[in-house]
């Protein structure tokens, strides 16, 4: 039996294929004949349209998790439509890191399945596994990568790797979509992934944890575990750390384990907002003292921040970007839940207005550097559509 694994094309930063690898290491160890092809590449387009592969099984697989949300729901449609013309009357399994896909195609042979756990596909071609099978218990094969052909992540030169250390959030914070039962991966499993893609000659990891301090004492034994098995990586979690659950202890600890780049979830900072989202827990100084002892430890900080929450309105909006100000990281990414022109126009004047300040212009420099060929393709798309 043979499988094809295909990653649709995106709108959203291309970044390296982590569950692919995943998937496929997965397939591979039930003796299941796999090949991977990245639509996002002209390249592997050509190889998909003049295919006369007959693949009994074809995974879709939408990464990063956040393509959901910034990608064209007519350029993943297409794909799809793609997909079903040169494999016609096969089921299609499409997959995402998110257990929530907020995605319904209209393609009758494409089935929406998650990626984690092998009772959430309904597959029948494995034999002898019961429900609670996850993929990531199975050692990715990195090799299928081209990683030159990806982009660099924010504020590291080389070339980069995402991985997951914990699954799901404890939480339960009335904005999010993504309610998922939180369970942390075995930290041999962990360290045997990092060393493949060491093998692979990558040093550099973007952890994808729903919430990477969800549980502090995991956290502290990654971090220890990274230095117990002299493992010499830099890494980054991208996606926003609690700040109740981070102190200077676990700062250093994280630094001295290799960390140079964290994002909090601060998400605003108005005392009412928060409590109504159930966001509490912190306050504005406890995030100005981390911000300033992730400095003293040369660890880079981006605040996540939300405008249009529950309970909130411009004034309070307004008030949490000054705050953003005062607290000075070195970089904020300014979201928006309730769109209004309002909302709106103040993500754009606290973009503008934050990264012309002179002390993060070398922040933009940094980022078009490492990102530049995102940008090229944001810019030809533009250029295409004012043609």
């Amino acid at each position: 039996m043979t499988c094809l694994i295909v990653r649709p094309a995106i709108k959203a930063e291309v970044t390296v294929p982590f569950i692919s690898c995943y998937l496929d290491g997965f397939l591979r160890s039930h003796n299941l004949k796999s090949r991977f092809l990245d639509l996002n590449f002209d390249q592997d387009v050509r190889v998909l349209m003049e295919s006369k592969d007959a693949s009994d099984l074809i995974f879709i697989v939408i990464e990063p998790a956040r393509a959901l949300c910034n990608s064209d729901l007519e350029i993943l449609e297409n794909n799809f439509k793609l997909l079903s013309v040169i494999f016609p009357g096969k089921t299609k399994y499409l997959l995402s890191l998110r257990s929530t896909i907020a995605i319904e195609t209209k393609i009758p042979d494409i089935k929406v399945v998650c990626s984690i756990f092998f009772k959430d596909w309904g597959l029948s071609f494995i034999k002898g596994h019961e429900s609670e099978y996850c993929i990531y218990d199975h050692a990715p094969n990195w090799s299928i990568i081209e990683f030159g052909r990806y982009n660099k992540t924010l504020f590291a030169s080389a070339i980069h790797v995402s991985m997951l250390t914990s699954i799901g959030c404890s939480f339960d914070c009335s904005y999010c979509l993504e309610k998922k039962e939180y369970f942390s991966r075995c930290m041999d499993d962990i360290v045997r992934d990092i060393r493949l893609a060491q093998g692979q000659g990558v040093d550099n990891f973007v952890f994808e944890d729903d919430l990477i301090n969800n549980d502090t004492k995991h956290l502290m034994q990654l971090c220890k575990t990274f230095m117990d098995n002299s493992l010499l990586i830099s890494w980054q979690c991208l996606n926003g750390l609690y700040p109740g659950n981070i102190d200077k202890k676990l700062i250093e600890v994280m630094k001295q384990s290799g960390c140079f780049h964290i994002t909090l979830g601060v998400e605003h900072f108005d005392r009412g907002v928060l409590d109504e989202i159930g966001r509490g827990g912190y306050t504005t100084s406890h995030i100005r003292d981390v911000i300033i002892h992730c400095k003293r430890n040369r660890v880079i900080v981006t605040l996540y921040l939300i405008y249009g929450l529950p309970q909130s309105n411009i004034i309070k909006d307004l008030k949490t970007f000054i705050v953003s100000l005062l607290v000075n990281p070195d970089m904020c990414h300014y979201g928006v839940y309730g769109v209004s022109w309002k909302t709106r126009s103040l993500q754009i004047f606290s973009y503008l207005f934050f990264y012309t300040l002179p002390h993060n212009f070398i922040n933009i420099v940094i980022m078009v550097k490492n990102y530049r060929n995102f940008i090229k393709k944001v810019f030809c798309k533009f250029m295409r559509d004012i043609i």
